[in-house]
């Protein structure tokens, strides 16, 4: 008689752990939604630029919006603004679960840069930010600043070819092409341009449990010859981001549009919470600006009543500060102190 071999049974979890996540129920990331579907900003994450800094023009991955040396993880030097004035990039913005972050830029025509491709990562931690952090939303968007060095008459930045796809995620929706164009309107007193070309990419669930990948193909130039440097005012940007739930504006508008007092106020570098109402869905930003009316942070904010904090994973340096809601004509500005 045939004896019977042992058999041994691996439970389902196990199978679980040892493969890939299930994916949540519900996983869907709607592309460009409108503006009304987008939620509070309560946090920001890994930010890639594509931009000229003063006469160069840089790759760069951060771990925050406030790009500097505390928060610069990578920074790859391209070349300088007359070497790609017009050259034409692939790019591929990813991200894996349990690793982190890649930014790879190709050339594929136009501008004579001396690399032809670049790459900069996120995968360990960086000043003890972990790029492992959850988010739910990208936001990316196209700038040509307004106001450029003499001897330049016109400039742009334009990004064309975008697509999203995520193992295991379902998409709605589609992404349309950025286009930002120099028009010489008159700056707001921060000097950036106030047309910005914006949209967001944003899911129901936590992205960072997924394989995901953006990618594009983006240029940008100008015309002239520059008499100073160009430096942030032509750039490409991506960030992720978490977003809160939309507040529902009642139906009798009772919702007045207002900016209540920062607090705490001084603050000592920490928090910055702003509580401000819109009453309805109409664009609108809320920007954190030192007294020479330079931008330290923007964000694009949707109708309701929110808290935001304007400090988080920012080292503000002593001063005064100022901020603003602007929503159409409406604007409301508050100051606050931060401290030693």
């Amino acid at each position: 008689m045939r004896s019977l071999k042992p058999r041994f049974f691996i439970p389902l979890a196990l199978l679980l752990l040892a493969g890939a996540p299930l994916v949540a129920a519900g996983a869907t990331v709607t592309l460009d939604p409108a503006p009304d579907l987008v939620g509070p900003m309560l946090s920001e994450g890994a930010d890639v630029r594509y931009r000229i800094s003063n006469t160069n023009w840089d790759q760069v991955i951060a771990t925050s919006p406030y790009v500097g040396y505390e928060t610069i993880v990578q920074n790859r030097n391209l070349g300088n603004h007359n070497q790609l004035n017009e050259a034409v990039w692939d790019f591929t913005f990813s991200y894996t679960a349990g690793a982190g972050y890649t930014f790879v830029l190709t050339h594929v025509s136009g501008g004579s840069p001396p690399v032809t491709a670049s790459t900069v990562n996120w995968t360990s931690d960086f000043n003890t930010v972990s790029p492992l952090t959850s988010y739910n939303a990208i936001e990316m968007y196209a700038q040509a600043g307004s106001s450029m060095p003499s001897g330049i008459s016109a400039a742009h930045v334009t990004v064309t070819d975008l697509a999203f796809s995520g193992t295991g995620l379902m998409t709605v929706g589609t992404l349309r092409s950025l286009y930002d164009l120099w028009d010489d309107v008159p700056p707001l007193d921060d000097g950036q341009d106030p047309d910005l070309d914006l949209q967001w990419i944003l899911a129901d669930t936590d992205l960072s449990v997924f394989d995901w990948a953006l990618t594009g193909r983006v240029v940008a130039g100008f015309t002239g010859t520059a008499g100073g440097n160009i430096d942030e005012r032509l750039k490409f940007n991506i960030k992720v981001a978490q977003l809160g739930p939309v507040v529902a504006v009642p139906a009798d508008d009772a919702l007045a549009f207002a900016l209540d007092p920062v607090r705490p106020n001084p603050s000592r570098g920490g928090a910055l919470t702003v509580r401000f109402t819109l009453p309805s869905a109409a664009p609108a930003r809320l920007e954190l600006l030192d007294v020479a009316g330079r931008r330290i942070a923007s964000h694009e904010v949707g109708a309701g009543q929110h808290a935001l904090d304007l400090g988080q994973g920012r080292r503000l340096a002593p001063g005064l500060y100022l901020v603003r809601l602007t929503q159409g004509a409406n604007t409301r500005t508050t100051r606050v102190a931060v401290l030693q």
